[in-house]
C-alpha cells in the first residue's frame, strides 16, 4: 500500500439527515497524539517510583500512540460511511 507523505491533521465527522443541512465536526488529531504522549510520559515517571503499578497503562498508551501514527500516515482517506434510514454519517481523515 502506498503511503501519503503528508500526515492527516483532522478527523472530520459529517452527519447528514435527509432534506436537512450537513453537520460538519472537525476534530484535530494532534490533540489526541499530545494527550497520549503526556499519559505515556506520566506513567513512565510513576513506574520509576512505584514499580509495576501502572505498567498496563503505559503499554496501552504506547499502543494508542502507535495506532494514531498509523492512522495519520495514510493522509486523506475515508474510514467509514454509515447509512441508517434517513441519516448518513461519514468519518474522514484530512
Amino acid at each position: 500500500m502506498l503511503i501519503n507523505a503528508q500526515q492527516s491533521m483532522f478527523m472530520i465527522v459529517k452527519i447528514k439527515r435527509e432534506n436537512r443541512n450537513m453537520i460538519f465536526i472537525p476534530i484535530p488529531i494532534y490533540i489526541f497524539v499530545e494527550l497520549v504522549d503526556a499519559i505515556e510520559d506520566l506513567t513512565w515517571l510513576i513506574n520509576k517510583f512505584l514499580p509495576k503499578s501502572y505498567d498496563g497503562i503505559y503499554h496501552i498508551s504506547n499502543l494508542l500512540c502507535e495506532t494514531l501514527y498509523e492512522i495519520r500516515k495514510h493522509g486523506q482517506w475515508t474510514m467509514a460511511e454509515i447509512d441508517v434510514e434517513d441519516y448518513c454519517i461519514q468519518l474522514e481523515f484530512y
